[in-house]
C-alpha cells in the first residue's frame, strides 16, 4: 500500500540457498530468498565437508565426505571405501609398471 512497515509476516515458507562454491556462486546472496514451491530437488550427495575451526587434515569431516543422503535425512559415508579404492588402485598401477619394466 506504499506505507513504511517495521514488521512483515511471510505467507509462504522461504529458504536461503547457498551454492557449494561459496565465493563464486549465484545463490541467495544474489537473488534473495527462495519460496519453498520453487525448490524442485533434494540433496543426494555430500562431496566434501570442512570444519573451519580444524587444523590441517583434521579440518576434513570424514563422517560427511562422500556421503549419500537418503529420503529420511540419514547419511551413509563412503569415505573409507573411497580411500581403500584409491590405495588399491595405486598398488595395481605400481605393480603393472614394475611388471612392464621387467
Amino acid at each position: 500500500d506504499g506505507n513504511e512497515s517495521t514488521t512483515y509476516t511471510f505467507e509462504k515458507d522461504y529458504y536461503w540457498m547457498m551454492g557449494d562454491n561459496r565465493h563464486n556462486s549465484l545463490d541467495s546472496r544474489k537473488w534473495g530468498y527462495v519460496p519453498s514451491d520453487h525448490i524442485v530437488g533434494k540433496p543426494v550427495f555430500i562431496w566434501m565437508s570442512y570444519d573451519k575451526h580444524g587444523e590441517g587434515l583434521s579440518k576434513i569431516r570424514t563422517d560427511r565426505v562422500f556421503t549419500l543422503v537418503n529420503a529420511n535425512g540419514e547419511r551413509t559415508s563412503y569415505f573409507w571405501y573411497f580411500v581403500a579404492f584409491v590405495v588399491l588402485y595405486q598398488i595395481v598401477i605400481t605393480v603393472r609398471r614394475k611388471r612392464k619394466a621387467d
